[in-house]
């Protein structure tokens, strides 16, 4: 088995990142977050295609569930433009917009 130093030393330094951020964790709880929201997120080292990185994050979790659960359901997305078209919803006004980039 042939062991890669310097990605185990990027497992170590997430690692550190992890318990950091379980450390202070107490102090995010009181932090109310809502659907449709979008929060830098740092997203660790990835294993094989996973996303990894700082990346910002929409929240897709309903906002009661984000009032009750100690986890968030987020889904990674990117700064980039895009030629594919778009359909969002906007949550507060229960209607769907269109958006399609030329």
């Amino acid at each position: 088995m042939n062991i890669d130093l310097t990605k185990t030393q990027q497992y170590l330094e997430w690692l550190k990142n992890k318990l950091y951020l379980n450390a202070i964790a107490t102090s995010a709880k009181n932090r109310i977050v809502y659907r449709g929201q979008v929060y830098r997120c740092n997203l660790g080292v990835g294993i094989g295609s996973e996303e990894c990185k700082e990346r910002p994050c929409v929240i897709l979790q309903y906002n009661s569930a984000n009032r009750t659960s100690p986890n968030t359901l987020v889904a990674p997305i990117t700064h980039t433009t895009s030629m594919l078209p778009t359909c969002c919803t906007d949550c507060r006004e229960k209607r769907f917009l269109r958006q399609t980039h030329t």
